[in-house]
């Protein structure tokens, strides 16, 4: 039991240090008492449990995110699996000898994705975040295999999108009961469908001028931008039977963000109007959805409060709310140092001032 301790405690490291010297017995307590007969160490799902739960606690993080994470974890995994399915099927088929495009590595990182998904509905919950694991690491490994090999791979952004699902997958604990799985499954094949109909009803139109980047980039973001729109939809008939809303808020911002990666389909596709790099549409996509996220969990009333701070009353509110007392000279700290964090640099990356409020750490 030395050697688990040890590792255990090790993983408390992702606590605050405060949070680590008031906790810390209890929790290992905890895990040790539940830990199987000569078991050295921590499982796969306690690791990422423990150090969820202690960025959670670090950040600050909101008690709804974690409501939010557990709904979107599903509906990422079935969109990672969808899409895998759709550009095997659809896209890859258009590369390779005789079509004028060199054939990549993206087969492999989809067989991996679909095989994370039958992982994850049909083992045991235990083991069902190890096939998405598998997955993960699998289409990661694509990138350097590609360097090493000199052959072509998919776009960064479809690899990055299918990473952050399965992220987001992976802390998500691993379904309870038959109907969750089955959505799961239910779910990868209607967004196969719907990528596979949309690309019929452009095809003529587009016939392929740019392979992967165009039609099949906007295609793919434009169905996970339903999927997150239906989830966020899900909020009204919450709201009318008097349940929490905000879980299904964040679920639809966190998978809005690896969805934004894919490429929004803008005005220059339709020649209408300038036409922005990807990169600066990535950026973009990515800033809105974390000041989303930082105005959900409630730095809009600490900015409130903070345009008000010529009274004394305040004044007093901010500094209650939003900082600690500056030690020695040095600049104070945020209570919430991720919320502080985007609502400050976001506008630096789109061109304002970009000011840090102190170190998270």
């Amino acid at each position: 039991m030395a050697d688990l301790e040890r590792r255990y405690r090790r993983l408390l490291v992702a606590y605050p240090a405060g949070y680590r010297e008031r906790r810390a017995d209890e929790i290992i307590t905890t895990y040790l008492d539940l830990a199987a007969p000569g078991q050295v160490r921590p499982t796969l799902a306690d690791a990422i449990d423990l150090v969820a739960s202690g960025l959670r606690q670090r950040f600050r993080v909101p008690a709804d995110f974690a409501a939010g994470r557990d709904l979107a974890g599903p509906v990422a995994l079935a969109l990672a699996g969808g899409l895998s399915m759709f550009l095997w099927l659809a896209v890859e088929p258009l590369h390779g000898p005789g079509t004028g495009r060199a054939a990549t590595w993206g087969p492999v990182a989809y067989a991996a994705w679909l095989v994370g998904v039958a992982g994850w509905v049909v083992l045991p919950r235990r083991y069902g975040r190890w096939s998405v694991g598998f997955a993960m690491a699998v289409t990661v490994a694509v990138l350097p295999a590609t360097a090493l090999t000199g052959a072509s791979r998919p776009p960064l952004w479809v690899v990055f999108a299918l990473v952050g699902f399965g992220a987001l997958t992976l802390a998500t604990p691993p379904p309870r009961s038959a109907t969750v799985r089955g959505a799961v499954v239910t779910g990868a094949l209607v967004t196969a469908a719907l990528g596979k109909a949309l690309l019929a009803g452009r095809l003529p139109e587009t016939r392929w001028a740019q392979g992967y980047y165009w039609p099949t980039m906007a295609l793919a973001g434009l169905v996970v931008a339903g999927a997150t729109a239906g989830v966020a939809a899900a909020a009204v008939p919450a709201a009318v039977r008097g349940r929490p809303v905000r879980p299904w808020l964040w679920a639809a911002l966190l998978l809005a963000l690896p969805g934004g990666w894919l490429g929004p389909w803008v005005a220059g596709d339709l020649g209408t109007g300038p036409r922005f790099g990807r990169l600066a549409e990535v950026l973009l996509a990515t800033c809105v959805v974390l000041a989303a996220m930082a105005a959900l969990s409630g730095v809009r009333r600490v900015a409130a409060l903070d345009r008000a701070g010529g009274s004394r009353s305040g004044r007093r509110s901010v500094a209650r709310l939003s900082w600690r007392p500056s030690r020695g000279g040095r600049p104070a700290r945020c209570s919430s140092p991720w919320r502080c964090s985007v609502s400050w640099r976001c506008p630096g990356w789109v061109g304002g001032p970009g000011t840090p409020c102190g170190s998270p750490w």
